[in-house]
């Protein structure tokens, strides 16, 4: 899983074409390139968006240090996900069966939905 986070060609494929291209007229480093477009993209959809590279950077930096105040700064600057994030996905590979994980975009496509409950319906069935 380290390589997909480090592989900036495939990190760039994520990026959608037209800001890519945007950025290789404003930035001349490719790996520059990448995080900004992720800090961008992460920065425009915050709830529907998860940027690999932001990701990337927070598990490690949650792994190296574990500090909650170390990237919930960074996440409030956009350049990473929030520790929130980082606790959900470590929950998630903790309670994944498999010794393998799947392959992430664009080899696969995982979605998450989720619903509220109705509050009024248990406050009726405690009377």
């Amino acid at each position: 899983m380290t390589e997909q986070f480090s592989s900036v060609s495939r990190a760039k494929k994520w990026v959608p074409e037209l800001l890519s291209r945007f950025m290789e007229n404003v930035v001349h480093d490719s790996v520059k390139q990448v995080s900004i477009s992720c800090s961008i993209v992460q920065g425009s959809r915050p709830r529907s968006v998860v940027a690999p590279i932001l990701l990337g950077l927070g598990v490690s930096l949650d792994h190296a240090f574990g500090s909650e105040w170390l990237l919930s700064t960074l996440e409030r600057l956009g350049l990473s996900v929030s520790y929130d994030e980082v606790t959900r996905y470590k929950q998630s590979v903790v309670q994944s069966d498999a010794d393998v994980l799947s392959e992430s975009y664009p080899g696969s496509f995982t979605q998450w939905a989720g619903d509220n409950v109705h509050h009024s319906m248990f406050c009726l069935r405690r009377r």
